[in-house]
């Protein structure tokens, strides 16, 4: 880096943004390299999404479909991501019926988090999955979560979570995209159950639904799977509670910029909490006990005839929906991808 940078013989050389290299400078210097940001290491050198910095990094945030993209500056590096399915829907109790069986609440998108070299130029699609929609109508299961990929060349991806079962049904498995099976090794979690049926079977990346209570005539529906736990089983009268979901790490918890929801820890950006399942006369709380946490919608309240469809699964979140009667299940929340550099 040449001496004279700071005007101290001729005009001023301009200087960008975190390309002062290593060197020896004097006060002046020092002082004009660092009012240009010359030794900040964290530099926007990619587009797509929401971008901001920091603690050191550049956080780029997608809601919705997108482009990551490098730009001229890019240096080869590793990036870190979380990505996030879309959460599966609520399940729909039989209807007109007045045992109030339960519907299973939605299992969670798919959490996957890690870190991975981009070397440029490059330019990737990001795509983000749909929450799947609650149950239409009585006895059916919610719909499956959208899947969300990071990059097309060497893609990170992550499936949906499963939806949550209607009256007497097993809850749905995260493994009904086109071509998928129930070996798919990106599987989101699984749905709450009803009536002692099972709850569906998580993937690699989440966990199984709650079964529904096996006995009496106002049982409930089991939990949809979180990110971070497993579904409860459904009571004789409290719907099954959604598994737990999982807060993202601290690279991407700028109090500036919030995602996710709240968590039982009492802070935020947490994601992917299972959905809480349709109970009798006391619903599931969704995303674990005492939510609704990290996303997960709550199951419906209320007695056999109360027709309601509990609450949806938070936008961006990827947590399932809530389980319903008559009135349908709750959808589940879209996914995310989020990146650091």
């Amino acid at each position: 880096m040449p001496k004279w940078i700071g005007n101290r013989f001729g005009s001023v050389v301009p200087i960008a943004s975190g390309e002062a290299g290593p060197a020896v400078y004097s006060l002046f210097d020092q002082y004009y390299a660092k009012s240009q940001s010359a030794w900040d290491t964290a530099v926007v050198r990619a587009s797509g999404g929401t971008s901001y910095i920091y603690n050191g990094k550049v956080i780029h945030v997608f809601t919705s479909p997108g482009t990551f993209a490098s730009l001229p500056n890019w240096n080869d590096t590793d990036v870190e991501y979380v990505v996030i399915g879309g959460g599966g829907g609520g399940g729909n109790d039989k209807w007109p019926d007045s045992t109030g069986r339960g519907a299973g609440g939605g299992g969670a998108g798919g959490y996957r988090t890690g870190t991975t070299p981009y070397t440029g130029p490059f330019s990737e699609p990001v795509t983000i999955g749909a929450g799947g929609g609650g149950a239409p109508g009585p006895s059916s299961t919610g719909g499956t979560g959208g899947t969300t990929t990071l990059s097309a060349s060497s893609p990170i991806q992550v499936k949906g979570g499963g939806g949550g079962a209607g009256h007497r049904n097993s809850g749905g498995t995260p493994y009904n995209d086109p071509g998928a099976s129930s070996t798919d090794p990106n599987g989101g979690s699984g749905g709450g159950g009803s009536n002692g049926k099972s709850g569906g079977s998580g993937g690699t990346y989440g966990n199984d639904g709650g079964a529904g209570n096996p006995t009496g005539t106002a049982s409930s529906g089991g939990g949809g799977g979180g990110a971070g736990g497993v579904g409860t089983q459904g009571g004789s009268t409290v719907g099954g509670h959604g598994g737990i979901g999982i807060q993202v790490p601290a690279t991407f918890r700028d109090p500036s910029n919030v995602y996710g929801g709240p968590g039982p820890n009492g802070q935020g950006f947490w994601f992917a909490g299972g959905g809480g399942a349709k109970g009798w006369p006391e619903s599931g709380d969704g995303g674990g006990s005492g939510g609704p946490y990290a996303g997960g919608g709550n199951g419906h309240q209320g007695p056999p005839t109360n027709n309601g469809t509990g609450t949806a699964g938070a936008t961006n979140t990827g947590g399932g929906g809530g389980g319903g009667r008559n009135s349908g299940g709750s959808s589940g929340g879209s996914g995310i991808v989020m990146v650091a550099y």
